[in-house]
């Protein structure tokens, strides 16, 4: 959440300067303009009695300080100017059209993204035949083709030489003629929409040879199975399919992350990293622990049945197709041996013996846990909020218990009672080594010249685990 509150505060700051920029340019390019605005009002044969009374009126001849607040104050009542002799309003004129340019961009968006999936699929599969080498100039010439010119050039081939579609008039309703609509929408989109596919086309490709190179699609196609499946079910669900794994993950797990497009995350900035996972492809598999996904999934309105888990010992993770086709997350079978011992039974008891007491538990705890408690947040959220409640609460906390001990220590002088949630207790034998006694004799260590404790990682791995974690970072 403080990740989320930053980025959304550093785009709250960056607006009013982007937009006192662009008006700061707009207001001088049009002030040192040779075109006097009162001839284009008045036309090209105005006296100048009625130049000059124009120039009055408006306070064209006031310094260009008193001029440019006049226009921001104007700016912000909404008054946008006029144009042409007629002075139309600008803002009239920019509401009419607004709804037109977004229809306009929706269907660039939707040919680009059809478009590029075939594209990028084919020379995925033809990959470096003659389908690919086209398809390759055709993503190239996308990507240095200006949208403008492209226009110019569909609007004298489709409208000046063919004579079958319209280069200008009005915009019929949808519903009332559909073929005049399309007929008029259909050149400005596909100019739109070419840029975006010689783009899309090459992250396509890219995705699918990586996973046509895999063990496992070598191994079907040696046992038999037919291309089609190999490539409908298994290749491109895959290639369609961002990984996110728990910042507490291996190295090389994190390494599969970043080779595959995939990201970290930290229970706190987890809505954020699912929100930017989705942005990338359709589906998420969320590893290792499928209750930090499934509460993060909830919270973002998925339903529980297009949260599924994959259970990797089984064939297809214990999934059937339609299972598989219909989730928006795959939870991998994995969890904290910790947090599996917090069972909505004991909240309840709590509630029943302390009415006034608060519950607050960690989000790797089961979705039941996590429904039932007050609070629900990372390490540093419940150490937080049980340190900033006011004196003589009692607290059920649902996370690892050498936190939980001294957390109830350094609030103890406050009258505040902080309780573990779970009568079994499964100690966790890393969380017992991060500790004062054990940091000191590292950095002793460290300033005596040895390394203790050392961990090595693989260069590639490292440099993909690396890609994981930066893109992660990009989002804080």
């Amino acid at each position: 959440m403080n990740n989320l509150l930053r980025l959304i505060g550093r785009r709250l700051v960056a607006l009013p300067i982007m937009a006192l920029g662009v008006t700061v340019l707009v207001f001088f390019l049009m002030s040192f303009s040779k075109t006097d605005p009162a001839y284009t009002a008045l036309g090209d044969g105005a006296s100048p009695e009625a130049v000059a009374e124009y120039h009055e009126k408006y306070g064209l001849d006031d310094p260009w300080p008193v001029r440019y607040v006049r226009y921001m104050g104007d700016l912000i009542h909404g008054d946008m100017g006029t144009y042409g002799a007629a002075r139309n309003s600008v803002a009239k004129r920019i509401s009419t059209a607004l709804p037109v340019t977004m229809q306009l961009t929706f269907i660039g968006l939707a040919i680009g993204a059809v478009v590029s999936f075939l594209l990028g699929v084919i020379a995925a599969l033809y990959r470096d035949k003659w389908p690919d080498q086209v398809i390759r100039v055709f993503s190239i010439a996308g990507l240095a083709t200006p949208s403008f010119w492209l226009a110019v050039l569909l609007i004298l081939l489709f409208s000046s030489y063919l004579k079958v579609l319209p280069a200008s008039g009005a915009l019929p309703h949808f519903t009332t003629n559909p073929v005049g609509y399309l007929g008029r929408m259909i050149m400005p989109a596909i100019a739109l929409a070419f840029p975006l596919t010689g783009q899309m086309t090459r992250i396509v490709r890219t995705a699918m040879v990586e996973e046509l190179d895999k063990d496992y699609v070598r191994m079907a196609r040696g046992a038999g199975v037919p291309e089609k499946v190999v490539v409908g079910i298994n290749v491109l669900r895959n290639a369609l399919i961002t990984p996110v794994t728990y910042i507490n993950s291996a190295a090389d797990l994190k390494a599969f992350c970043g080779e595959h497009g995939g990201i970290v995350c930290t229970s706190t900035n987890a809505p954020t990293i699912l929100d930017w996972a989705f942005a990338q492809r359709e589906k998420v598999l969320f590893f290792p622990d499928q209750h930090l996904g499934r509460w993060t999934g909830f919270n973002k309105g998925i339903p529980l049945d297009e949260m599924v888990v994959w259970d990797p010992d089984l064939e297809y993770g214990g999934l059937s197709f339609d299972q598989i086709k219909k989730a928006k997350i795959l939870l991998w079978k994995g969890h904290c041996s910790v947090h599996q011992m917090f069972q909505p039974a004991h909240i309840i008891k709590f509630r029943n013996q302390y009415p006034d007491g608060f519950v607050i538990s960690h989000p790797e705890s089961a979705l039941e846990v996590c429904r039932q408690s007050d609070y629900v947040g990372s390490t540093e959220y419940i150490i937080n909020l049980i340190k900033n409640a006011a004196p003589n609460t009692r607290w059920l906390v649902g996370t690892e218990l050498n936190l939980v001990n001294r957390l109830a220590e350094e609030v103890k002088h406050e009258g505040k009672i902080v309780q573990f949630m779970a009568p079994t207790v499964c100690m966790c034998s890393t969380m017992q080594r991060i500790d004062p006694q054990h940091l000191a004799w590292t950095l002793e260590n460290l300033a005596a010249g040895q390394v203790v404790n050392q961990i090595k990682v693989p260069g590639r791995e490292a440099e993909l685990a690396r890609i994981a974690l930066d893109r992660m970072l990009a989002l804080s």
